[in-house]
Order: structure tokens, then sequence, then C-alpha cells
């Protein structure tokens, strides 16, 4: 009877995720067993607990459906678990520290509580179904650059990833190969006015598999790889900032020879039998222009730099205040005239209190008065020491004790005003709570007029409450 019951459950679910939405009178009359509609009906309640579906009456009937895209997956996945018999939790008796693992981090968030679910199905206990299906298509643009005896490839810097790639992404639903490519191109070389009439592309590889826990969607996913070479009419192609050529080397080795992160071509490819045919097809593969490309684009994006503007002034005229922050330096301690480490905690901390706070700025090179005293002092103290290293720097601690995926709500600029340069980072509200990483501890900051406060645990699940 329990397996049974276990079948409908997983049945019941399976409906809800694939109709767009279920008729509960013809879903009940399908079951000529009153008790198999008694069953459904406590899913139900139990399903509203986690306010994973959403309910509307039509006439005398019924229509339920997943309240969101993240509960549709996470009704997929408990089918599975319920299906195979899988235990969600394995230890109700170890207590957990709070502070190694916040109980609102789960509780706050559907997609948290769906991501420990898939990690621990697919990682912990074998299951890997993959609830989803996403194309990459990967773009080679392969060319002669002046100053270069071997070709190189273009890539791209991504900010989320914090890494070059190349040119590329997922294709949409229904969407062909030929227009996924046209968009994917128009989109990141917007400067060249491209059409399909201006290049042709060729298959190169077969398509790669591979399966993992997706970032964005926090659900075991499949994904599969093509690989595209473009070739284009045009002699050159006018390229960005955030652009740039590297050699074959520097993707293999997933790192460019200044040690920025690189996403390898090489790296959806797991048999090493394929990964060799890809070296090969890489090295033997035509180039993408006839004439030889610009070399301006060889290093890593350089930092905005702007004259001093009219709202830099307004903002070294006012006070600090629940939206504006000043720091002297990220590491630099002008009392003790030595590098101090724990200052670049302060910094971070105040960038977590405006993410899970409100829009705010923060000031790096000016004192609490006020007063310019520019970066120089920091950037002495770095092995790359210009404004690059700086950026490089302070990227580094975002990501190490706040995360990658926040970088899309950080905004790092400089600008120069009385000889000094003053690092300028607008902040925007994270839309999840956004906790300090050190070590197994997590930290929950806000803000509080013009200070940074911690919140313990329960003050913390309180806050997330209200604001999430």
């Amino acid at each position: 009877m329990v397996n049974n019951t276990r079948q409908f459950f997983s049945d019941f679910l399976s409906s809800i995720s694939t109709i767009k939405s279920l008729s509960l009178k013809k879903y009940f009359h399908s079951k000529s067993n009153q008790e198999e509609a008694t069953s459904i009906k406590s899913l139900i309640i139990f399903l509203e607990l986690f306010n994973a579906i959403s309910q509307r009456k039509y006439k005398d009937d019924t229509l339920i459906k997943a309240s969101s895209t993240p509960s549709l997956y996470f009704l997929k996945s408990l089918s599975l678990f319920i299906s195979h018999n899988l235990p969600l939790i394995t230890d109700w008796v170890t207590p957990q520290n709070s502070s190694n693992f916040p109980p609102e981090s789960i509780l706050s968030s559907g997609s948290h509580l769906l991501h420990s679910m898939e990690k621990r199905r697919s990682q912990e206990l074998g299951l890997t179904i993959p609830l989803t299906k996403t194309n990459i298509i990967l773009i080679i643009i392969k060319a002669q650059v002046s100053g270069y005896h071997q070709p190189l490839f273009l890539t791209q810097f991504n900010l989320k990833t914090m890494s070059f790639q190349l040119i590329g992404g997922a294709t949409k639903d229904n969407e062909s190969i030929s227009t996924a490519i046209n968009r994917l191109v128009c989109k990141e070389l917007p400067l060249n006015d491209l059409s399909p009439s201006d290049y042709h592309l060729n298959h190169i590889v077969h398509n790669f598999s591979y399966s993992g826990l997706a970032k964005k969607t926090n659900v075991y996913t499949q994904y599969t790889f093509s690989f595209y070479s473009l070739v284009f009419d045009k002699l050159i192609i006018k390229l960005t900032p955030d652009d740039r050529w590297l050699s074959l080397e520097e993707l293999v080795a997933e790192k460019t020879l200044d040690n920025i992160p690189v996403m390898s071509p090489l790296k959806p490819i797991t048999n090493k039998d394929d990964q060799k045919e890809m070296l090969h097809v890489l090295k033997e593969l035509p180039l993408s222009l006839a004439d030889t490309q610009s070399p301006s684009h060889t290093s890593k994006p350089t930092p905005s730099l702007q004259s001093p503007s009219p709202s830099l002034s307004r903002l070294l005229q006012q006070d600090e205040s629940e939206s504006l922050e000043f720091k002297s330096s990220i590491r630099w301690d002008f009392t003790t005239s030595s590098i101090n480490k724990i200052l670049e905690k302060t910094i971070v901390r105040s960038m977590a209190s405006f993410l899970n706070s409100h829009q705010g700025v923060l000031l790096i090179g000016v004192n609490d008065n006020q007063e310019i005293l520019g970066l120089n002092y920091d950037i002495q103290t770095l092995k790359k020491k210009n404004l690059d290293g700086y950026m490089q720097h302070l990227t580094s601690l975002i990501s190490t004790y706040l995360g990658i995926e926040i970088a899309p709500f950080i905004k790092i600029t400089f600008e120069k005003i009385d000889s000094e340069f003053v690092c300028i980072v607008n902040i925007e509200p994270s839309p999840l709570p956004v906790f300090l990483k050190e070590g197994d501890n997590r930290h929950f900051y806000i803000r509080s007029g013009n200070t940074t406060r911690e919140l313990n645990p329960e003050e913390a699940y309180k806050y997330i409450g209200l604001h999430w």
C-alpha cells in the first residue's frame, strides 16, 4: 500500500510539473479509488506549506499549477525523491551550529532549499537525472593579431564569472541554430552591425554533454555544447574593452599570462581522446578574418577612469549616511603605517550591508573628514602596482568573502581629483540575502544609519523574512 501511495504522489507531482494548469476535477475523475483522491488532497495541503503551488477556481473545478519556475523544478525534484524512496534529510539528531549553516538561508528562499535537494540527490545519493536541458553554443573566432606569431582566439570578460570566455550563450526555446548564432554575434560584437550575410559558419565538432548543478536555476541540468567556427567577409572587426585575444595555450591552461581566469572550451569535454581531437581541430582551424587584427584589446578590461564628476563633488561635501560611506583604504593602516588585512574585511562588510539594505555608495581613498588620501598607499602594497591591480584585488575580495554571483550588483569606477584617484563603489540591493563568508562561519550585515551592523541569527531571520 505504501508503494502505491508513493507512486500516486510521484505521478501527481509529475502531472503538475508537465501540464500548464491541472484540472483537479478531471484528475480525480480518472482515479477510481477514493483513497487515491484522498491521498492527493493530503499532498496538496503539504505542497501549500511550501507555497509551491497555486490554485484557481474555475466554475465547479479547481485548476492547480506550480507557483513559479523554481517551484516547478522543486516539484520535479521532489517527485524523484518520492519515486526512488530517497531521504530528503538524514540527520534529525545532531544539532547544527547556526553560524556554520544559517537556517534562514534555506527557509527564506525556495531556491536555496531546491539547491540543497538537488545537490543531495545528484551528488550524495547518485540519482543523476537532469530536470532540464540547456543547449550552449560556443563561437570560435580565430585571427592573426599584430605582434603575435601564432593565431589568437577572441574571448570576452564575463563579470558574473570574473573570467574570459569564448563568445556564445544558451539557445532559447524553439530557436534555430542559425538564429541563435546571429543573435549572439550581434549582441556580443555590437560595434560591427553584423547580419548573417557578413559571415558563414561551420559546425566544427560533435556535441558534448556535461551535467551539473546550474547556478542560475539551482537544478541538476544537462548541458549540450556545440562549437561553431565563424568566417567573416569583413577584413577587420571592431572590439569593445571587454574583448581580448588569447592564445590556445592560455585557453588550455584556464588562465591568462597575467593569471586572470579563463573558461576553457575544453572544460565540457570529459573524454581525454575527445580533448586531443578538439585541440587538433583548434590548431588546424582556418582563420576567421583575412586581415591581421589590432592588438589593442590584449589585456584585461581597464578600470573605468573618469574626470571628477559633479556627483563625486557633491558626495565629498556630504557626511556619511545610510547611503554613503567613506573609507581611507582597503588594506593600508594610516595609524600604524603598515598593511592591515583586517581593513579588507571592513570594506566587504560595508558592501554586504548595502547589498542587504538599499542602494549605496562606498568611496575609498577618502577619510571621515572628506579629505582625499588617494589610493597610492594601497597600490604600493599590491603585486601589480597600478589601478588594474587594485581592481583585481578588490574584485578578488568580493569573490572570496561575498561570492562571484553578487558581482552584477557592484560597479567599481575610478575618478581623479586633486591629483589623487578615488575608488567609487556603487552598490545595488541584492535580490537575495548576502552573507559574508569567513571559513565555516557566515555573518549577516545591514546598514543602520551611517554604520554597518551585524545581526545575530534571530535578528537576521526576522529581517530576511521582512525584506525578501
